[in-house]
């Protein structure tokens, strides 16, 4: 599009500096000579220094077999889509688990380091106009390059970190570089802060940033109400090395990950868009049109780019550790088959008990093999640091997914009741309230189930995003299913929202989980059976090719099933896992009655 270029610098520098905001990401700083590495090229390097030969690409087939490719914007369309590498986040938080702070630190060294390019020597020139800039990055070249360029620019320019920088911080333990310091989200002091530096009648100008910071930015922005963002110009830049062309911002680009397609565009476009924000991304070479900007605003021209002279990373790690970190990382992503190819050979040296005992029962869960593990759990060779709730959760938990729904609830509750620790008790009630929610679905019990959904969310409470992504989206997806037990409606986008959430932290079985729920809350038996069949089918493949399979046989309860799955899968699938007589009669029964009135009638419905 021919002065697409220049149509966007005329529209920044129409107004003053002041009046624009900066935000921008890791992409500023690839260019020499600060030659930061790209979020790929820092993925290779943990890799390569700190897990196992082969680690990386062993998660990027898995995430290639469950369809998370990489969103490109701007670049060529390719025959086949990259697989999206891990979150760095949750890989640097499993580093610092096996190998320590330190090693985080030594993988980020180059960062504390970097020296300024011509984009930092650009935004150093916007805040001492008095403009304001928010950033992602670590590095500390734009106040650098503020400091050396125009002192004083303290007074009149506003500078935000909002994942923390070296410059505050040399030591690195505090910024937001792993899943823990993120999954939080920002603080209400911090969101409160982040939310201020967003011109009210400006233009947001978004510069090598790639819109993946979902715990803590997109929740900010989500946030906000409809219309408060009313009068704000989103200017995206998608650096591209062809001509200047304009991206396509319909709904259909921004769908959200962890559905059947990946988004083309970040989804924080979209949050942006609902507040009320109007956004544009263009797709180009970013410093031509800053310079093009900086000449309108007559700032000093930034020049050309200098050498880029990325840094030859020379980060050692133990052999036992790195495998120990292997160990983490797929039990972490949810990868039980690598989990269990590890446990045949024996637990890495250096996994105590404990991990390697919840490794194996993590294993045995996703193979069906519950009532093995139900038998394991209740005898005397559990390690001494499991707690008596803790036990008492994962016997409750077999017994229910067998299908024993009236000696889970009995058993759980039982041991709620006397627990004398707040934290077992939630634990064991978390698990009770899923025994609950699959009473309200079998016809013999949905009355105790209606009955006794009311007091279980009670007992539950409120979960905050501060709990973690892992509890803040369980418990809250079981409340909002225990108040629908009770006839409250359902959103259909809760459990896509929790799929959403843990395809963002990297865990593929419980994205697939949630996945599964939401083909339940959404089914439409108006749907043909082609459609379902496809749907249902690719998401057995998805849950066999992660070591899933009883979540994968688990399809056979989905409503329409009877429209997909023969009389002889649905025997096979109830023969594969350890369900309970009575279940398999239950499951059976119900899909016999279902496929034979489906077939009556020729096939519909």
């Amino acid at each position: 599009m021919a002065g697409l270029a220049d149509v966007m610098a005329d529209a920044v520098a129409a107004l003053p500096p002041s009046s624009v905001t900066i935000l921008s990401g890791a992409g500023a700083s690839v260019e020499g000579p600060a030659s930061l590495p790209t979020g790929w090229e820092l993925t290779q390097r943990v890799f390569d220094a700190y897990f196992a030969p082969g680690t990386l690409a062993a998660v990027l087939e898995h995430h290639a077999a469950v369809g998370w490719w990489s969103p490109d914007p701007c670049g060529p369309k390719k025959p086949r889509p990259e697989p999206r590498p891990p979150r760095l986040e949750t890989v640097l938080g499993v580093v610092a688990a096996a190998h320590g702070q330190d090693a985080v630190g030594a993988a980020l060294a180059d960062i504390r380091a970097a020296r300024p390019n011509r984009l930092h020597r650009f935004f150093a020139g916007h805040l001492a106009e008095g403009g304001r800039h928010i950033t992602a990055n670590f590095d500390g070249c734009v106040e650098a390059a503020a400091d050396a360029d125009y002192p004083g620019w303290r007074a009149r320019g506003r500078l935000l970190h909002f994942h923390g920088s070296f410059m505050a911080d040399p030591s690195g333990g505090s910024l937001g570089a792993t899943l823990a310091r993120v999954q939080g989200g920002f603080t209400d002091p911090v969101a409160a802060q982040f939310r201020d530096f967003f011109p009210a009648d400006g233009v947001l100008l978004v510069v090598g940033y790639s819109g993946s910071d979902f715990f803590d930015v997109d929740t900010a922005i989500r946030a906000m109400a409809p219309g408060s963002l009313a009068g704000l110009r989103v200017i995206w830049i998608a650096h591209g090395a062809a001509p200047w062309h304009q991206l396509d911002l319909t709904e259909k680009a921004v769908v959200p990950p962890g559905t059947s397609s990946s988004p083309e565009v970040p989804p924080l476009i979209r949050h942006l868009q609902q507040a009320g924000a109007g956004v544009e991304m263009v797709c180009g070479p970013t410093g031509d049109l800053l310079r093009a900007i900086a000449e309108r605003w007559k700032l000093p021209d930034p020049g050309a780019p200098g050498p880029r002279v990325p840094w030859a990373a020379t980060l050692s790690a133990d052999p036992d550790r790195r495998l120990v970190a292997t160990f983490r990382l797929y039990r972490e992503l949810g990868l039980h088959d690598e989990v269990a190819h590890m446990l045949d050979v024996g637990p890495p040296p250096g996994i105590d008990r404990q991990a390697a005992w919840l490794a194996r029962s993590e294993v045995l869960w996703e193979q069906g093999r519950w009532g093995t593990l139900r038998r394991m759990w209740l005898n005397g060779k559990v390690p001494t640091e499991f707690s008596a709730a803790e036990r008492a959760e994962r016997v409750g938990a077999c017994l229910w997914v067998q299908g024993r729904l009236v000696p889970a609830y009995l058993w759980l509750t039982w041991h709620r009741r006397h627990c004398p620790d707040a934290e077992g008790r939630l634990t064991l009630a978390e698990t009770e309230g899923r025994v609950i929610e699959h009473m309200a679905r079998v016809p013999e019990l949905h009355l105790l189930g209606r009955l006794l959904a009311p007091g279980l969310i009670r007992s539950l409470g409120d979960t905050g995003q501060n709990a973690g992504v892992h509890l803040y989206r369980r418990r809250n997806d079981l409340v909002s299913s225990l108040l629908s037990v009770g006839g409250q409606s359902r959103s259909k986008e809760e459990a896509q929202t929790s799929s959403q959430w843990f395809t963002e932290a990297g865990n593929l079985t419980a994205a697939l989980n949630y996945r599964h729920r939401q083909y339940r809350d959404t089914y439409d038996p108006k749907v043909d059976d082609a459609a379902l069949a496809s749907g249902y089918r690719e998401l057995q493949r998805q849950f066999n090719s992660v070591g899933a399979p009883a979540d994968g046989w688990a399809a056979h309860r989905l409503p329409g099933a009877h429209r997909v799955f023969s009389t002889a899968e649905v025997i096979r699938g109830l023969r594969a896992v350890q369900y309970g007589w009575w279940h398999r009669f239950r499951l059976l029964s119900r899909h016999l009655v279902r496929r034979t009135q489906y077939r009556t009638k020729g096939g519909a419905g």
